[in-house]
């Protein structure tokens, strides 16, 4: 499955910080046949200041992702919000993810917020993520798969803690 990886602007400091914990993620989805590329909005934005959501419809556009992946820390949620309502604006049937220390820590309050966010990965990624896309590549149902948290015809689901990544 094709997946667009994004990270917000971060600060309005001149430093650039790569995407560490999206590049771990990525490597991971490929090497579980997944298609991943990888959008550091934060370098942009610092290179072309004032242009992130253009070069977001851009890659959109371009790209043209089944699902759109966003990290956040705190200080960049409403760049993600933005970035997110922008994805569902330009195509209502991409699917959004979001995860990173923000989502993560509130995913019921985020997805109240944020009407057009599909689901929040809590804790790490790699193989919640990888579970979530073979999932819906395969249109099984979700309701049992930890780590996430979505929306049914009731409320807001939290599943489960994941597991963690065995980095050995």
């Amino acid at each position: 499955m094709k997946i667009l990886l994004v990270q917000p602007p971060l600060t309005m400091s001149s430093e650039v910080h790569p995407p560490l914990g999206l590049c771990v993620l990525a490597s991971h989805l490929r090497h579980s046949g997944h298609d991943p590329i990888l959008l550091d909005l934060d370098l942009e934005e610092k290179s072309q200041p004032g242009e992130y959501i253009q070069t977001f419809c851009t890659a959109l556009q371009e790209y043209v992702p089944g699902v759109v992946g966003f990290t956040s820390m705190f200080n960049n949620s409403l760049h993600a919000e933005r970035l997110i309502r922008t994805a569902k604006r330009m195509d209502d049937g991409i699917v959004t993810v979001a995860g990173g220390s923000h989502f993560g820590a509130l995913p019921k309050e985020s997805l109240c917020r944020i009407p057009e966010l599909d689901f929040v990965i809590r804790g790490e990624g790699e193989v919640t993520l990888t579970a979530l896309l073979s999932s819906l590549d395969a249109g099984s149902p979700t309701t049992e798969m930890p780590g996430i948290c979505y929306r049914t015809e009731t409320g807001i689901q939290e599943n489960h803690p994941g597991p963690l990544l065995h980095l050995d």
